[in-house]
C-alpha cells in the first residue's frame, strides 16, 4: 500500500485504487491511473470509468505542458511565442556570434579540432585557465539540462498522445540512447546528434504548415489586444 506515485509507477504492474473503502479502479494500466490519481489530488473528482480516467490523464498532461516553454502559463499563446523566439535569437545569433568573434580574435580559427575544443582553447588563450574551465563547465551544464529537458518534453508529448501508455518504455529507450551516445566516438556522436536535430525540422515544418492559419489569427488577435490597451 503506497501513496507514492513514483514508487507505484516503478515497482507495480497493477494498481488498486480505493477511496473510503470503495474500489475506484483495478487495472494493469499503471501510468494511466497514476495520472488520474494525481489529477484527483488537484480536482478532487473521482473517475467513474476508464474514459473519465483517460480524460483526467489528459488534463494532467496539459497542466504539465503548461510548465514547458512551448506552452507555459501565460495570458496569451502569442506572448509566449514571442518570448520563445527571443530566446532562440539570443542563443543562436548573439551567443553564437560572440563565440565566433572570440575564435577569430584568439587566433585558433582554422586549426584542427572539435568545435567545443576550439572554443575552450580560444577562451583559455584569452582568459587563461578560468576561460577553459568556464567553457567546460558551461558545456557540461548545457548537456545535462538538454538531456533532462528533452526527455521530459518527449515523454510528456508521448504520454499525452498515447493516453499514458508507453511512457516507461520511452524512458528506457531514452536511457539506452544516452548511454550509447556516451560510448560512441565523439565525431560519430556529434554526427548522430546533428542528424536527429535536423530530422526534428520535419514535424515542426508540418505543424507550422497545418497551423499557420491559427497562428496568424492568434498573433493578430494579440496585437490588436495589446494595441488597444496602450
Amino acid at each position: 500500500v503506497s501513496h507514492s506515485l513514483q514508487s507505484v509507477r516503478s515497482q507495480c504492474n497493477k494498481v488498486l485504487w480505493l477511496d473510503h473503502g470503495q474500489q475506484v479502479a483495478f487495472s494493469d494500466e499503471v501510468d494511466l491511473y497514476c495520472d488520474a490519481y494525481d489529477e484527483f489530488l488537484h480536482s478532487r473528482r473521482l473517475p467513474q470509468n476508464r474514459q473519465e480516467a483517460v480524460e483526467m490523464s489528459r488534463t494532467l498532461q496539459l497542466r504539465f505542458l503548461q510548465q514547458q516553454a512551448a506552452a507555459a502559463r501565460t495570458d496569451h499563446p502569442a506572448r509566449q511565442g514571442y518570448v520563445a523566439m527571443t530566446g532562440v535569437f539570443l542563443d543562436a545569433m548573439v551567443l553564437c556570434t560572440l563565440t565566433g568573434l572570440v575564435l577569430a580574435v584568439s587566433g585558433v580559427l582554422g586549426r584542427a579540432g572539435t568545435p567545443e575544443g576550439l572554443a575552450a582553447r580560444a577562451f583559455g588563450q584569452l582568459l587563461g585557465p578560468a576561460g577553459t574551465l568556464a567553457v567546460d563547465l558551461s558545456l557540461g551544464l548545457f548537456a545535462l539540462s538538454t538531456l533532462l529537458g528533452w526527455e521530459f518534453y518527449g515523454e510528456t508529448a508521448l504520454c499525452f498522445l498515447t493516453e499514458g501508455r508507453g511512457c516507461r518504455g520511452y524512458r528506457l529507450a531514452w536511457c539506452a540512447a544516452a548511454l550509447s551516445g556516451a560510448c560512441l566516438p565523439l565525431r560519430r556522436a556529434w554526427t548522430a546528434a546533428e542528424l536527429c536535430n535536423g530530422l526534428l525540422a520535419l514535424p515542426n515544418l508540418a505543424a507550422l504548415w497545418l497551423l499557420h492559419g491559427q497562428v496568424e489569427q492568434l498573433c493578430r488577435e494579440f496585437e490588436e489586444k495589446r494595441n488597444g490597451t496602450r
